[in-house]
């Protein structure tokens, strides 16, 4: 055993140093008893690595950027995914390229294209019509051979005698029941437009005029048959000529009939 101020060996079982006095710590002595002792080593707990600031941001981000990796692959295989499917419907025709039914009616069709075109006039020689219905999409033009009187027709509508004679035509649609009958005559000075209205409605039956107007050498009627018909009647005068349209269609097919009549009606001409 030694002092612990002076080192100088201190005899065992002494209270004081006897170089310097000083008195001799309890430690000291406990030390020295179990001095030469084996003492197997305390297990120490697992350390933690303590890292710096840099080498902790440095593995933080290194963690983030690969979770972003992979999110943004997953992304794109989704991406791929739905081109794919898309890509397929379009092939084999489920889905329109719209993304619609690419289906339109007669009708439908026939008036967008007659409003589209409304503001001009539908010129008495043949020309290109928009209408999509089934028949031809050209307008030709018939002269009454007696009177020179003119009107517009559909070139693939089904032309007839109409009456006596080979004076009246009657022009039919091959793909519906719209027809239109056109006559002309020779009125001279006895003309009267209230008398030839007259005329035409004494001898129809309706249920529903529509329509009616009046100038002084035209007028235009339109009514609803009670069968379910309608009618559009035309009168023109001019010079002593007189030229006559009336286009029949059913009800049913009223949207197609009102176009064809949009279309035609200012074709018809008494000179």
């Amino acid at each position: 055993m030694f002092c612990n101020r002076c080192g100088a060996q201190i005899n065992e079982g002494a209270s004081f140093c006897t170089e310097c006095g000083a008195p001799v710590v309890a430690d000291a002595r406990q030390a020295s008893r179990i001095e030469g002792q084996n003492f197997e080593p305390m297990p120490q707990p697992a350390m933690t690595p303590v890292y710096t600031g840099g080498e902790r941001n440095a593995r933080v981000s290194g963690g983030v950027s690969d979770s972003k990796k992979t999110a943004l692959i997953c992304a794109i295989v989704v991406v791929l995914a739905i081109v794919a499917i898309v890509i397929i419907l379009v092939a084999t025709g489920v889905v329109g390229p719209s993304g619609s039914a690419e289906s339109a009616s007669v009708g439908a069709s026939s008036v967008t294209s007659v409003s589209s075109s409304s503001s001009t006039s539908a010129s008495v020689s043949s020309q290109t019509s928009s209408s999509s219905d089934s028949t031809s999409s050209t307008v030709a033009t018939y002269t009454h051979p007696n009177t020179g009187a003119t009107i517009g027709y559909y070139s693939s509508y089904k032309v007839s005698a109409q009456g006596q004679g080979d004076v009246a035509k009657k022009f039919a649609d091959p793909d519906s029941d719209l027809t239109i009958v056109f006559q002309s005559y020779y009125a001279g000075s006895s003309f009267n437009i209230e008398t030839e209205y007259n005329k035409i409605i004494s001898n129809r039956s309706y249920n529903d005029q529509s329509y009616k107007t009046f100038t002084d050498d035209a007028f235009v009627v339109s009514w609803i048959s009670e069968g379910g018909q309608v009618y559009y009647y035309k009168l023109v005068e001019d010079g002593g000529v007189v030229a006559i349209a009336e286009f029949s269609y059913p009800w049913s097919d009223k949207s197609a009939g009102d176009a064809v009549v949009e279309k035609l009606a200012p074709t018809l001409k008494a000179r």
